[in-house]
């Protein structure tokens, strides 16, 4: 048993053997929740040593609300036993926070690090720095956290911020991460210009090699050395062509309007503030954000080249995405997929989903409970999974064993779907269980009508336009599928 445990078992034991003194002489004190000590005497006088705000929070974490009236009953030898003991106790715990967070300020200090760092390196270690600085400093005052942080939800008005109390223990470090995050975002976007300045320099080449050889086989043997290897595979590591299995499926549906590529560089590359805001790519961390700005050149040198082509408008569904609240993420799809057909008019600030959420609840489609912490639990069940989309009277067919044939046909017809996944193996997360649902907003198909990979909208993480390949997908999906029937009933 650990010292901290010992002595509360001990003060229990104590307390509960120390008999009540009564007597008018006795000047016993009275503990007001939250942390108010007063003598119970005509004076009224306050405590003269009096509880400092840390001892108070280490308290209420240690003894909760209901241990003042058992305080109350108590002698007054045993009153001052237990608060001396106590303002030891939490002072230890306090000296240990201070050192802390003076030892993670010193070790996240941005100016350690060399100016000759590498942009990618650097920001590899300040979004380190980042996840160092908040995970240990919760840790180090965890002694004080009487309070559980409220999970945000559209059915609360409270949530999703820290509690209050958390504040003198938080603020110390708070300059810090905002320091942290305005060298970060740049950095970040400068991962995008680096990917799309090489983007470039490739297409210019390759403009250059065109108007020496007339056919794409020539250039691309020149510039690489050989031709694409089939399905479509590029040598160079950097800008590679799809990958996927070369297996014939069912054919699919004919493409609308017909595959005709243009030897441009449409970028799906976010090269404007706003465009990146609403990507997201490092929301999952600085790997999978590398990943996805590697993807997205990538996609954008298939379009260049000739080998694929984006069904749907992804890009252009990048506007609808958003963070969702509680386990809501069924309905932000839904609701996603509302406001495309313009069935729901959004609004500036998520009054809109609010009221698409509570009338979902009302309904019996959605449910959210919240536990004593301010951890919620609950969601949408499988068999309420459409139901806001038929209350809105949108066509479409929802199947739970769908196949890989149900999920290409689904987007090349519509050019969007919903899908359930394995929200951890969608988001390469091994901290991460349970079902997910995301709206998906359009594919990645190569001159064949195979489709290579998928876009996604995931109001779970906040990321817009985020590609999945096939083979990742289907390591993810739960094959529960959501097909929308275009307006021509084809």
């Amino acid at each position: 048993m650990s010292r901290e445990n010992f002595v509360f078992v001990a003060l229990l034991l104590a307390f509960s053997a120390l008999p009540p003194v009564s007597g008018a002489a006795e000047r016993k004190l009275v503990w007001t929740y939250p942390c108010t000590f007063a003598y119970n005497d005509a004076a009224g006088a306050q405590y003269e040593n009096k509880i400092s705000s840390p001892e108070c929070d280490f308290i209420h974490a240690k003894f909760g609300k209901n241990s003042a009236r058992d305080f109350n009953q108590y002698t007054s030898t045993a009153q001052y036993v237990f608060l001396d003991d106590v303002a030891g106790e939490s002072g230890q715990a306090y000296h240990f926070y201070q050192a802390v967070i003076q030892e993670v300020l010193k070790e996240t200090d941005p100016a350690t690090l060399a100016p000759s760092l590498a942009p990618k390196d650097r920001l590899a270690k300040l979004m380190q720095f980042h996840g160092v600085l908040l995970s240990n400093t919760y840790a180090s005052f965890k002694p004080f956290q009487w309070e559980s942080p409220a999970e945000s939800s559209y059915l609360y008005k409270d949530g999703g911020g820290l509690p209050k109390s958390w504040n003198p223990y938080v603020d110390p470090v708070r300059e810090r991460v905002s320091l942290l995050n305005q060298l970060i975002q740049p950095l970040q976007g400068q991962m995008v210009g680096d990917a799309a300045t090489h983007l470039a320099s490739k297409i210019e080449a390759m403009d250059k090699l065109k108007k020496l050889s007339p056919t794409a086989e020539d250039w691309l043997a020149k510039l690489w050395g050989g031709p694409p290897a089939a399905p479509g595979g590029l040598p160079d590591p950097a800008l590679p062509g799809p990958t996927g299995s070369s297996k014939a499926g069912a054919p699919l549906l004919a493409l609308t309007p017909p595959y005709s590529p243009k030897l441009a560089p449409p970028a799906p590359l976010p090269q404007t503030a706003q465009a990146q805001a609403k990507y997201d790519n490092f929301r999952r961390g600085y790997k999978e954000g590398l990943q996805r700005v590697d993807d997205e050149a990538s996609i954008a040198w298939w379009h260049y080249s000739g080998q694929t082509q984006t069904v749907g408008d992804p890009v252009g569904k990048s506007n609808l995405v958003f963070q969702q609240q509680g386990g809501s993420c069924a309905l932000g799809s839904q609701f996603q997929a509302l406001e495309a057909r313009g069935k729901i008019t959004p609004t500036k600030d998520d009054s809109a989903m609010r009221a698409f959420v509570q009338k979902a609840q009302q309904d019996g489609y959605f449910v959210e409970i919240r536990d004593k912490t301010g951890q919620t639990y609950g969601g949408t069940s499988g068999a309420n999974l459409d139901k806001m989309l038929t209350a809105y009277n949108v066509p479409h067919t929802v199947k739970f064993r769908a196949t890989q044939q149900d999920m290409d046909r689904a987007v090349l017809q519509s050019g969007d779907a919903i899908v359930t996944v394995e929200a951890g193996s969608f988001w390469k997360d091994p901290n991460v269980q349970g079902g997910h649902a995301v709206y998906v907003t359009g594919a990645e198909v190569d001159k064949t009508g195979r489709v290579v990979g998928y876009y996604f909208n995931d109001t779970g993480t906040g990321e817009g336009v985020r590609f999945v390949s096939v083979a990742d997908f289907n390591k993810a999906w739960t094959h529960g599928l959501i097909t929308f029937t275009p307006s021509n009933g084809k």
